[in-house]
């Protein structure tokens, strides 16, 4: 199987207003919270993330975002985060199956896609199964570390061809958006990811939407995780996600609502 992995440091964005409050005499120590959210979800959340430092001056909001298995992998090691969410149910049902999350924190989050891409001169595919010519030499997908690469392997597994394509893969391993990179630079000729993802270029165009029963549906779901030392704080920043106003954001990048 070909392989080439690059290297990815694990994004953290802190979004940080500590505003002070003129009216009161005493300073409330702002209360940090880490929030591990796959990639697919980095623009949004930061965006989302300045919305609420807005509305809450006093919680500074830590984003570690990378792929949804890793991050996984993070929590099971122990480390310190407050509000897990992933891109696809696997991870968090494993975590959840562990008791790793409080199970009446989890909820339902958006909705989204999976396709095929290329660069928009290329002509040598135009669905999944076109995939197996010899015109594709080469085929950007995740691992299943990552949540696209789960729904990937469904998907070429339901058009039996996973076995016969896999020597074509060029797999990422951390981060999602390192699978559009390889088709806008040519490194491979097509890639599966989400659609919000392929909504993020103009360098590449969507061969082919994932057909419905080809993967498990794509929905993301968002818990605390059991070991959060701000566990009240984590509830009211989940609210907040599921709220009319920070749906208009995610919706905006593509993300479609439960």
């Amino acid at each position: 199987m070909k392989r080439r992995k690059f290297l990815i440091l694990t994004s953290s964005i802190t979004i940080l207003y500590l505003g002070l409050n003129s009216c009161n005499t005493h300073q409330t120590k702002p209360v940090a919270l880490t929030i591990s959210a796959a990639a697919v979800f980095r623009d949004a959340m930061v965006e989302v993330g300045r919305l609420y430092t807005e509305k809450q001056p006093n919680i500074l909001v830590n984003y570690n975002i990378t792929g949804g298995g890793v991050l996984k992998k993070q929590i099971e090691l122990g480390a310190p985060v407050d509000v897990y969410l992933p891109a696809s149910v696997r991870p968090m049902n494993e975590l959840q199956k562990k008791g790793f999350i409080l199970e009446d924190s989890r909820q339902n989050f958006m909705k989204n896609e999976i396709v095929l891409i290329s660069l928009n001169n290329f002509t040598g595919s135009s669905n999944f199964q076109d995939i197996l010519n010899n015109k594709v030499k080469r085929i950007a997908l995740g691992t299943e570390n990552i949540d696209a690469g789960i729904y990937a392997k469904q998907i070429l597994d339901f058009f039996k061809i996973y076995d016969q394509v896999k020597s074509k893969g060029i797999f990422e391993e951390q981060d999602v958006q390192q699978v559009l990179k390889y088709v806008e630079t040519g490194h491979a000729d097509v890639g599966i990811t989400f659609l919000t993802e392929a909504k993020r270029s103009r360098k590449v165009k969507i061969l082919a939407i994932s057909p419905e029963g080809s993967h498990a549906p794509v929905i993301s779901t968002i818990a605390v995780v059991k070991n959060s030392k701000h566990i009240a704080e984590a509830r009211e920043f989940i609210n907040f996600l599921k709220s009319d106003r920070a749906i208009s954001i995610f919706e905006k990048f593509g993300f479609m609502k439960i």
